[in-house]
């Protein structure tokens, strides 16, 4: 073993010894390191996310377990039960004998990697994780907004859901031509940028609004040609929010 080799792997063993394990054995952080190459260079039988590798191995003799934390890259991978089990079966393949009657926890992004299994592609409905499905309509939070002035409330329909709306694109500064201007070319006399908003304001949005969903706007809603900006910062001499 070459000077070098040898004390990559001492600083190795004395990184885990730090994180509260035990020590490696030479033959241990041999296998490791094989396998932290192994996987940057993608020759292991498994999936792997652009430049996805490994932060860190914690190995703990007391109760004999390996605990391998993935970089947050190898989580962009999309994982399936049968995916899940294979980077298992590798693993433990790869770090070899002097892991063997280990049990291993493979984790990344803080999470195991069973859990970023959509529950779409879990076969066992015990396995499913409840955080990711909406809440029941007893248990939605109060709305954000509320329309006080409103004779009626639904109680059948849309109450309790948020929907997002973008009703196409809308004028934007150009400042190379130092105009606001259409975001679409004029086509056939119309401009894209218009016709969406010229249905959404006035018919799609109250629709929904009188069947009860909470209706978010990423543009303003209002057609007034009078605007008020309020700036919670001070008016005085020296203060508030300038132009360029």
């Amino acid at each position: 073993m070459t000077a070098t080799r040898r004390s990559l792997l001492t600083s190795l063993a004395v990184a885990i010894t730090l994180a509260g394990c035990t020590p490696l054995k030479e033959s241990q952080g041999e296998k490791i390191e094989g396998f932290r190459s192994a996987v940057r260079t993608r020759t292991l039988p498994m999936t792997i996310g652009p430049g996805g590798g490994v932060d860190t191995v914690l190995v703990d003799d007391s109760t004999r377990t390996v605990t391998v934390v993935m970089n947050p890259a190898f989580a962009q991978a999309p994982f399936r039960p049968e995916s899940v089990r294979r980077v298992y079966s590798v693993v433990d393949s790869a770090l070899g004998e002097p892991f063997e009657g280990y049990t291993f926890s493979i984790r990344s992004l803080k999470e195991p990697l069973e859990e970023l299994i959509p529950n779409y592609y879990r076969t066992d409905s015990a396995g499913l994780d409840m955080r990711r499905l909406p809440p029941s309509p007893g248990e939605r939070p109060e709305p954000l907004v509320k329309n006080i002035s409103s004779p009626m409330g639904a109680s059948q329909g849309l109450p309790g859901n948020n929907i997002g709306l973008w009703h196409s694109h809308g004028l934007y500064y150009n400042s190379s031509e130092d105009r606001w201007q259409w975001q679409r070319a004029r086509l056939f006399e119309s401009v894209e940028d218009l016709g969406p908003m010229m249905f959404t304001l006035p018919y799609i949005v109250p629709m929904l609004e009188n069947a009860g969903a909470r209706v978010f706007l990423p543009r303003e809603r209002d057609t007034q040609r009078h605007e008020v900006i309020v700036d919670n910062d001070s008016s005085a001499p020296g203060f508030g929010e300038k132009g360029p």
